[in-house]
């Protein structure tokens, strides 16, 4: 299996890496790295063809390969409140848990804060924090039998405006694309009510670039962009197209394929991070195949 690492200096066994190396079914290595955010340690095997690792290490499969990165480890946070004259204890890590309820948050949260928001049929937890690209939104229903996440958001800025909760996002993207998605709290959970895109680089760009620009617009939304870049057939069904990709953290360069159109989309699974490759084929001026190079 071919392993790439990043941000950081890593070592294997003793070794410094330079840019990726190679670790075969039953072998063992020892890695140990410097970053930024300081230093850690890991062992790595391969498995029935699969990576597993022990230790302090972030990893993100692709198809055949994987990418390593110095795993970033949240300080824990514990906070008790009372909600509607109950106790309920937060803690906040790598994961939320709200007494037995948990769920992984979109980015690691720095100085979270919960409140109880009263004057609801059901008790509602509101929890604030920063990231490291911005604001930190969540809410949640604390029912006595469930408890359940009602709202997820985060952004460049997060504001609430009485029911409403506006979050605004630039996109480093080739478009360079301001979102702002406005959700509006409808008694027992919140409903979507406006997604406005601004692009700011209206470019033309050559037909290699139109993966990316297709991949980059399905993570915005933007409809009108997709329906520019697709062949007449693909762009009857644009949610097929959502259901298709699924729910993505960013478009990412291919590492592990030389075709000059292919792009990949970074996603969290439930076994981690996973990169899925893709490539086009094109009829003049327009995506006519999307091809999955990882199936």
């Amino acid at each position: 299996m071919r392993i790439k690492v990043r941000d950081g200096q890593f070592f294997v066994n003793g070794y410094p890496v330079r840019s990726e190396f190679n670790l075969q079914e039953g072998e063992e290595r020892r890695l140990s790295y410097i970053a930024k955010r300081g230093a850690g340690y890991a062992v790595l095997r391969i498995r029935d063809g699969e990576l597993i690792s022990e230790g302090e290490i972030g990893w993100i499969k692709w198809g055949n390969g994987v990418e390593l990165y110095p795993f970033e480890t949240p300080m824990e946070y514990v906070q008790e409140c009372n909600v509607s004259e109950r106790s309920v204890l937060l803690r906040i890590g790598k994961d939320v848990h709200v007494n037995n309820f948990c769920y992984v948050p979109k980015s690691p949260l720095h100085s979270p804060y919960a409140r109880y928001l009263g004057g609801q049929r059901t008790p509602l937890l509101r929890i604030d924090a920063s990231t490291g690209a911005g604001s930190y939104l969540a809410v949640l229903s604390i029912a006595e039998e469930q408890t359940a996440l009602l709202l997820e958001v985060n952004g460049d800025t997060v504001e609430t405006q009485s029911n409403d909760v506006i979050v605004t996002k630039t996109l480093h993207d080739l478009r360079l694309r301001t979102i702002k998605d406005t959700y509006r709290w409808q008694g027992n959970g919140f409903e979507q009510i406006s997604h406005n895109i601004e692009c700011s680089y209206d470019h033309t760009f050559i037909r290699e670039q139109y993966g990316r620009l297709l991949l980059e617009a399905v993570c915005a939304r933007d409809e009108k962009e997709i329906r520019a870049l697709l062949s007449e057939d693909l762009a009857q069904n644009i949610d097929a197209l959502y259901a298709y990709f699924g729910e993505a953290e960013c478009v990412r360069e291919p590492l592990f394929t030389a075709s000059p159109t292919a792009v990949a989309l970074q996603k969290k699974t439930s076994n981690g991070r996973a990169a899925v490759t893709y490539d086009f084929s094109f009829e003049g001026n327009s995506i006519t195949n999307i091809i999955c190079l990882d199936e």
